[in-house]
């Protein structure tokens, strides 16, 4: 961590829960706070990227570190270094990391699930701010007699259960490695998937990366 790093998260929707990075606060109602991410020398964006494919993180905060990012630096800048290839002989190496997890919704509310209840509750609330009830209690008894015999013509309904769902979040990183004295690689292939607490909140993600670097001689050495 950092000091003066702020980072939050506003929504849980799957393919928008990502943390929202603030490096020196809210400087401005009317413009973006977001920091500048640079990422391997270009501008762009963190959630593009794979936490597996980082191999380092640096923040600029301030003005004099960040100035040669002009005004665009003005909230502080996010520096971002992916992995690259290096020297392993001629070899090849690959790595496979995972993981697999459930979640289940939380803090939810107690609701009256039997409609009987519901309308002998309605009707309390009406008699208490002395109104008419809107259910009759031929209505109410009916109802509940007829719900265990005929849950279709009568039905009691837990929306909690109809709406609310458990379900099941996974990550896979698969890269790949190698080199020489004069050139590297770095391959790697990222998925994403969630499937959502809701119907069709569901969300997957695949990225690719490919970094190539070039030992043009003792001085210079390029990257793409």
């Amino acid at each position: 961590m950092s000091s003066g790093l702020f980072i939050s998260q506003g929504a849980g929707t799957p393919g928008s829960d990502a943390a929202t990075v603030k490096v020196r606060g809210t400087g401005s109602l009317n413009t973006s706070s977001n920091p500048l991410v640079i990422i391997d020398g270009q501008p762009g964006d963190m959630n593009s990227i794979s936490p597996n494919d980082i191999a380092s993180v640096s923040i600029l905060k301030d003005a004099a570190s960040s100035a040669i990012y002009g005004s665009r630096a003005s909230n502080g800048v996010i520096l971002i270094t992916t992995k690259s290839g290096e020297n392993t002989n001629g070899k090849v190496t690959f790595s496979y990391s995972g993981n697999i997890g459930f979640l289940k919704p939380t803090k939810l509310y107690d609701i009256i699930s039997n409609t009987a209840d519901h309308m002998t509750v309605v009707d309390q609330i009406e008699r208490n701010s002395n109104r008419t009830p809107s259910f009759s209690e031929d209505l109410i008894s009916e109802w509940r007699e007829k719900s265990k015999m005929d849950p279709i013509l009568y039905p009691n309904t837990n929306w909690w259960d109809a709406i609310l769902k458990d379900n099941t979040l996974q990550t896979h990183s698969l890269s790949a490695r190698g080199g020489n004295d004069k050139i590297g690689f770095y391959t790697s292939f990222n998925y994403l998937g969630n499937d959502g607490l809701m119907d069709n909140t569901a969300y997957s993600r695949f990225t690719f990366r490919n970094s190539l670097t070039y030992q043009v001689n003792k001085m210079v050495k390029t990257r793409e």
